[in-house]
């Protein structure tokens, strides 16, 4: 995918293309006419919002010149990095509440966990009948 062209309005000459600085995962890359590409899978391992690469564009003649360039990342949710507590979400309630009290909202612990991720709303709870003292909620992330 070409991410962006770096070009001279002049193309009778041709130019080489050089990342100096600012790819520290090498995942980027530019080649003869320019363009600058990504060449790794692995922008979501990353935790960086933008990227500043330093180019240095020769010409035949030797004249050098420097161009900086920023890439923003888009970061887009993805389940993989939703994060649910290992360990149980834990609650008090008083011993005589009546019934229907609101004990605590899974869906706003879990939404603090995540940083206000979008994903919350992709969320379906349900209670898993099993008819013991303890039921627990059943997170679907596929409804």
């Amino acid at each position: 995918t070409v991410i962006q062209d770096v070009s001279f309005d002049n193309n009778s000459i041709s130019y080489n293309y050089y990342i100096l600085s600012g790819d520290k995962y090498g995942l980027f890359a530019i080649n003869n006419l320019g363009q600058l590409y990504l060449t790794s899978p692995m922008l979501n391992k990353t935790s960086e919002e933008y990227f500043e690469l330093t180019i240095l564009i020769s010409s035949p003649s030797s004249t050098l010149f420097y161009c900086r360039t920023n890439i923003s990342i888009i970061r887009i949710p993805n389940w993989s990095y939703f994060i649910c507590p290992a360990i149980p979400i834990e609650w008090t309630i008083e011993e005589e509440s009546p019934i229907g009290t609101i004990i605590g909202t899974v869906k706003d612990i879990l939404l603090l966990i995540n940083n206000s991720s979008q994903l919350i709303d992709n969320i379906y709870m349900k209670l898993n009948n099993t008819n013991n003292d303890a039921q627990s909620f059943l997170l679907n992330s596929q409804t």
